[in-house]
C-alpha cells in the first residue's frame, strides 16, 4: 500500500480496521510487513533457487530479483498486506490415498484455479480498502 496516511488515524487502529475488512471479505488470515526484505531473506531465496528446490517452477527463478525486493515491483510501496485463504476440502484429503482404484489430485488443483478465485477476492478487498482508507494498491497472487 502506498499513499498518504488515511484520515490521520493511528497505525495500530488502521491495521485493526484493515484486518477486520480482510476477514469480512472472506480471508482467513491477514498480516502486515514492510515493503522490504532483509538480506538474510534475500540470500535464503537465492540459496533455495540454487539448490533447485523450485523444481519446474521456472517463473520463480526468472523473476527472483523482483521477488527479493517488493520495491522492485513497485518503488512507492511502503507496506505489504499479506492475505491467506484456506482452500482445504471438508473431508480428509488423504483418505483417498488408501484406495488404489481412485485417482487423487492435490487439494489446490481441485475445483476452480485458486489464482483466479484469490485474485477476484483480493480485488474486492482492494477496492474496499482504497474506498475506506485511501492510498493506492497493487494486487498480486503468488508473488
Amino acid at each position: 500500500m502506498a499513499g498518504p496516511s488515511a484520515g490521520g488515524t493511528e497505525p495500530a487502529t488502521r491495521k485493526s480496521a484493515i484486518a477486520a475488512l480482510a476477514l469480512d471479505c472472506g480471508f482467513d488470515a491477514v498480516g502486515f510487513a514492510p515493503a522490504s526484505l532483509s538480506e538474510a531473506a534475500r540470500e535464503g531465496l537465492q540459496a533455495y533457487l540454487r539448490a533447485g528446490y523450485h523444481g519446474d517452477m521456472g517463473w520463480l527463478a526468472a523473476r527472483s530479483e523482483e521477488r527479493a525486493s517488493p520495491q522492485a515491483l513497485w518503488p512507492e510501496a511502503r507496506s505489504v498486506i499479506v492475505l491467506g485463504a484456506n482452500y482445504a476440502p471438508n473431508g480428509d484429503p488423504l483418505a483417498a490415498l488408501d484406495d488404489p482404484s481412485v485417482g487423487n489430485l492435490s487439494v489446490y488443483a481441485r475445483g476452480v484455479d485458486y489464482h483466479d478465485v484469490l485474485k477476484r477476492a483480493i480485488k474486492r478487498f482492494a477496492r474496499a480498502l482504497v474506498e475506506r482508507h485511501g492510498g493506492a494498491v497493487k494486487v498480486f497472487v503468488d508473488t
